[in-house]
């Protein structure tokens, strides 16, 4: 078996920073943090490349190497909460060095930046400066990682705005910065400018440590500062958090002057928020340039509070701010950061969980919404094609489940619908699509409340069951829930709660208009499974059950750790000319006197001591004598899983077994297994806080048939960084699986089988 796997919905982008995303000098790459890892796309497609993971804490700050030599161009330096740097060569994915030092989170990072012809200096892959929370700014050489080339005490008011001066353009004459009356000379690639939460701007030269120049642009907090050194003119942008930006601009005399510094351009975009209100969100700006062919180009994009993206026209000098006006209006949320593309265009982070690119002229060329939190259940919808993600912010994400045309392009999946209408503060421990309805989403909740519907046409939830004092560790098992019964209209609704299995009804027109003393049945199996041989211990209490792909046959496992299989006795009654009435079959009597007890497979004389963590049965086939072959998958809680063949021969319901155990083959409890139902002869399984998933092919037909030599294909998938916590298979394509992870991101796999696709 071989797969291959891309990332199908990334997370989103972390929150207030001005430091959490860069574009690399070429312009082929695109960074940003995203929680502890950092997240690599191609700026032009909006293809995810790689998820970078290394350090133990949330990813703060993080600066592509601004070194003009051909191997620096996709460095990558982040800096996190645990203290750490590390240097990334962005484009494999790969780790070079890590970097320590700092006492206290890394707070920013920004790159030096080499003007032309300085591959040959000593900065050929380039340096960088990082500032920590306690102020302590060190200036790094990437080749000498040992220590810092310099220490410079920032004030503890650093706010976290940090920027370096590009000096590729200015003549050698211009390079030297003036302080106040001339008196002071500085090279402008040593400068550091920073801003502090009192309002301040300053400038600090690293060699010397001298403060060149302070200023106080605003009254709060900065949140981020910018540099462009256009012609000779150096312009300095400082933004705070109440979405004031004020340009401060230099001028050239034998190097560029700063004396008494004022605001060249003042910009307020949104003044109709009051300022409590301002003060709690953010604003970015970037400086678009245009080149030396197009002057008329030069303007300045900064963000208003409510995610919108004003342009002011620079044509007609730096001192004017002409022709305001709304720009983009893609996010609803303050931006954290934008990035300017080489080439023309921009890239942004949003508190919407989203990041975009826009063309030059302003149109979205591609925007991906992260999850705002673990995602806790995935599910597929057969008929319509939807893929449903509950994430851990409690809300439902609904997707086109599709692999071409836009997916193939490697934008990722297409959200469709974003839910939350009527979900706030809950926890998803299970969600399907209805078998019958691909409108409705029907999910379990780990808080207590039992089950609840979501109607995707109204958008809202129609239906969430009254408190039944179910017990949370048990919700926090995997299979809670399952429809059963497929081909009934509507199909049942079964539930695991405390070791009952109990029976949801509904027998109204409108799923979600029901109340719960009606619905609710519980199924007691306890006679069904005294009537087993061997065994021991209770079987009075289910541990998990799953039901085949039409809903005919139902395997229980239960407290004993025997699994025991049920055949739909309306099913048999069918099969032998018998009428089935489909619409009340199951709503009137006893749901033990409904279900025929077919086999029992015993733990006894299995080389396993472990009890069953889940269970999962496929698809029933018929065979050659007019019988039919069930698969079932058993996972135990030290990693071991279980295959089991039961074939049925006709009308005298004798059956014979086949077993395959793989003792440990997870290093820890097996937390879910899924049926490929396209495939047939496919399940994946995951363990509880493993990264990897495995997938089974079940044994061919010769071996199988015989009992004698049967094995089991697999496949070992790798590519998240941390546990992954929910699986669904493709409702569209048959090969490909949906994973949803701690590292927050949705990943598809596609595998294909050695032994065929069957």
């Amino acid at each position: 078996m071989s797969s291959t796997s891309k990332v199908a919905v990334p997370p989103s982008p972390n929150w207030y920073s001005s430091q959490i995303s860069d574009v690399s000098r070429d312009g082929e790459l695109y960074a940003y943090a995203s929680h502890s890892y950092v997240v690599v796309v191609r700026p032009g497609t909006g293809e995810v490349l790689h998820q970078l993971a290394g350090h133990k804490g949330r990813v703060t700050s993080l600066t592509f190497l601004r070194g003009r030599g051909k191997y620096a161009r996709h460095f990558l330096v982040t800096g996190s909460r645990d203290k750490t740097l590390i240097v990334w060569d962005a484009y494999s994915g790969k780790p070079i060095r890590a970097m320590s030092g700092h006492r206290s989170e890394i707070g920013a990072l920004e790159s030096f930046h080499e003007g032309e012809g300085a591959s040959e200096s000593r900065f050929f892959v380039g340096d960088f400066v990082s500032v920590d929370s306690s102020g302590w700014a060190f200036h790094w050489d990437v080749c000498s990682p040992e220590k810092p080339l310099h220490k410079i005490q920032l004030p503890q008011t650093f706010s976290g705005a940090l920027c370096t001066f590009d000096c590729g353009t200015v003549s050698s004459s211009e390079h030297l910065l003036r302080g106040r009356e001339g008196r002071d000379l500085h090279l402008i690639r040593n400068l550091l400018c920073y801003g502090t939460v009192s309002g301040e701007v300053c400038l600090v030269d690293v060699e010397s440590q001298d403060v060149v120049q302070t200023w106080r642009p605003h009254s709060g907090s900065v949140c981020q500062v910018r540099s462009q050194v256009e012609g000779p003119n150096l312009l300095i942008m400082s933004t705070c958090k109440s979405g004031e930006i004020k340009v401060y601009a230099g001028r050239s005399e034998g190097g560029v002057l700063l004396d008494d510094v004022s605001a060249a351009i003042v910009l307020t975009p949104d003044q109709r928020l009051t300022a409590n209100e301002r003060a709690r969100n953010w604003a970015s700006s970037v400086y678009i340039s245009g080149g030396e062919n197009d002057k008329s180009a030069r303007s300045i994009l900064v963000t208003d509070l409510k995610g919108q993206i004003w342009k002011w026209n620079m044509a007609e000098g730096v001192s004017k701010g002409v022709g305001a006006a709304p720009f983009i209006a893609h996010h609803n949320r303050p931006i954290f950061r934008m990035d300017a593309m080489p080439g023309g265009g921009l890239l942004s982070c949003s508190m919407d969980r989203q990041v975009a690119c826009f063309s030059a002229n302003g149109s979205a060329q591609w925007a991906v919404r992260g999850f705002g939190g673990h995602a806790q259940c995935v599910c597929a919808s057969g008929s319509q094609g939807k893929l449903a993600v509950a994430c851990g912010d409690s809300t439902i994400r609904v997707y086109g489940d599709s692999l071409t045309a836009e997916a193939e392009q490697s934008r990722g999946l297409k959200e469709v619908q974003f839910l939350w209408n009527g979900l706030q503060n809950v926890s998803f421990s299970w969600m399907s699509f209805h078998p019958k309805q691909d409108d409705l989403l029907v999910f379990s909740t780990e808080g207590g409340d039992g089950i609840g519907v979501y109607n995707l046409f109204l958008g809202r939830v129609t239906y969430m069951s009254t408190r039944m004092g179910i017990q949370h560790a048990e919700l926090r098992k995997e299979q809670t829930a399952s429809f059963g019964e497929i081909l009934l209209s509507p199909p049942t609704l079964y539930t695991l709660q405390s070791g009952k299995l109990l029976a949801w009804h509904k027998d109204v027109r409108q799923w979600g208009e029901m109340h719960t003393s009606k619905v609710r049945q519980e199924v007691d199996f306890s006679v069904c499974t005294r009537r087993t041989e061997g065994g021991g211990g209770s079987d009075t209490e289910v541990r998990a059950f799953s039901f085949s792909s039409s809903g005919k046959y139902l395997v229980l496992a239960t407290e004993s750790n025997d699994i025991h299989i049920f055949h739909d006795q309306e099913e048999l009654q069918s099969a032998n000319g018998g009428e089935r009435n489909e619409q009340k079959a199951s709503l009137f009597k006893p749901l033990s006197a409904k279900w025929y007890h077919l086999v029992s497979v015993s733990r006894e004389g299995l080389s396993i001591d472990s009890d069953i963590s889940c269970v999962s049965a496929g698809h029933e086939t018929k065979t050659d004598d007019g019988g039919e072959r069930l698969d079932i998958f058993a996972g135990y809680q030290d990693g071991s899983v279980l295959y089991e063949r039961v074939v049925t021969s006709a009308g005298n319901h004798q059956c014979k077994k086949i077993l395959i155990v793989l003792p440990q083959a997870h290093k820890a409890r097996v937390r879910s297994i899924v049926f490929n139902s396209h495939l047939g002869d496919h399940w994946a399984s995951v363990a509880q806080g493993e990264p990897s998933i495995k997938v089974w092919c079940g044994p061919n037909e010769e071996s199988g048939s015989e009992g004698a030599g049967a094995t089991l294909g697999s496949i070992t998938l790798e590519g998240h960084h941390a546990s992954v916590l929910s699986l669904c298979w493709s409702s569209v394509s048959p090969r490909c699986l949906y994973s949803a992870s701690e590292d927050q991101s949705l990943r598809l796999w596609e595998c294909w089988s050695g032994v065929g696709e069957h």
